[in-house]
């Protein structure tokens, strides 16, 4: 934001940070958030009026949405750190108070639970795609899913009752044997062409593509 201090926000972040575009605030434009030059990680909104900060926060939040969001003040005080937050913002620095090598830190922390929750995300979709790969996932119950999520995690490969009745049990009490049964015949049910789930030696399900 073109106000006050500007300059001073502008000075500090030069010291902050290294690699930094950038874009003059404005309360309706969003082209710089689609347009920037290079991918960015953080979104650094500078200016001390929490209401602008958060509105456009608001506005634009679907795009936001896996990018770190900071607000940046100067001599700011509490009540405004936190409109702010409560906004949605990931964390508050203020350039009179914050030393350069804290808001690094902090910056670092940040990226790092995005990062995360990113990778948690992408394992996610990938065991959905693999899942919808070999049965009819809607079809599927809650247990019979958590099934179908150890047999699937080794293809062709038998896992043993015992392994299965345990991790589909609760509160550390392993599922009966038939129960069990009755699972693995619904999910057989419920499988794609040309995937099976066959019985094993050792006491043990394995689920397997069967050839043409």
């Amino acid at each position: 934001m073109n106000d006050l201090h500007r300059g001073a926000r502008d000075t500090w972040l030069q010291d902050a940070f290294t690699n930094v575009e950038y874009h003059t605030f404005a309360d309706l434009e969003t082209g710089f958030l689609s347009v920037a030059e290079r991918d960015y990680a953080v979104l650094i909104i500078g200016g001390n009026d929490p209401v602008r900060t958060a509105r456009f926060l608001k506005a634009n939040r679907p795009i936001l949405e896996l990018k770190a969001k900071i607000a940046l003040m100067h001599r700011s005080h509490a009540i405004k750190r936190a409109k702010v937050l409560n906004a949605g913002f990931d964390d508050v620095f203020d350039s009179a108070r914050m030393s350069p090598e804290e808001a690094q830190a902090r910056s670092a922390a940040i990226i790092a639970r995005y990062r995360a929750s990113a990778d948690v995300v992408r394992s996610e979709q990938e065991l959905t795609d693999v899942l919808g790969r070999v049965a009819h996932v809607h079809l599927l119950g809650k247990r019979e899913r958590q099934l179908l999520v150890l047999l699937t995690a080794r293809i062709g490969e038998p896992v043993t009752y015992y392994r299965l009745r345990t991790s589909l049990g609760r509160n550390n009490e392993e599922i009966s044997y038939n129960y069990l049964k009755v699972l693995a015949s619904n999910v057989r049910a419920k499988l794609k062409p040309p995937y099976v789930i066959l019985p094993s030696d050792h006491n043990a399900y394995r689920i397997v593509r069967m050839k043409d």
